[in-house]
């Protein structure tokens, strides 16, 4: 590589960190506008998720299901379970195998949650042209080819 082109995918690389990091706020910042508790990471709220429409899991099923380790997702159900999100349960059929379940009354505030963001999302989409649109949908299409290969 030239040096003018490695100083320009230098600039390319900051851009790229730049664009991404400002996304991410972005997000965070209508996360933080929706009406999902304070006290709710985005983590617990995609364990809420999955809960939600799975049933009760196995911690193992949960991990993978977010792609974290077992030690990590096992740390965040123990604050799900002291904050009374979740609760575990052993199997009668083999007591090594333990649940998780969504307590009760946080399906419903999973469900108006969901809403919310999901008012929140159509309201983005909407001021978008469908060339916009379908331009922003392949640009992520492509990023996640790339990240994955």
């Amino acid at each position: 590589m030239q040096p003018d082109e490695k100083s320009n995918m230098d600039i390319r690389v900051v851009d790229f960190f730049k664009k991404m990091h400002q996304m991410k706020k972005s997000f965070m910042d209508l996360r933080d506008k929706s009406i999902v508790h304070p006290d709710v990471t985005h983590t617990q709220m995609m364990i809420m998720s999955i809960l939600t429409h799975m049933g009760r899991m196995k911690i193992g099923d949960i991990s993978e299901e977010i792609g974290l380790s077992i030690s990590t997702v096992s740390g965040i159900l123990d604050r799900m379970e002291e904050q009374g999100y979740i609760c575990r349960e052993r199997s009668k059929d083999d007591r090594r195998v333990v649940y998780v379940a969504l307590e009760e009354k946080y399906k419903k505030f999973h469900v108006e949650m969901m809403n919310d963001m999901n008012s929140k999302i159509s309201n983005i989409i909407e001021k978008m042209t469908d060339e916009e649109y379908r331009t922003v949908n392949n640009a992520f299409d492509i990023l996640n080819r790339i990240l994955v290969e």
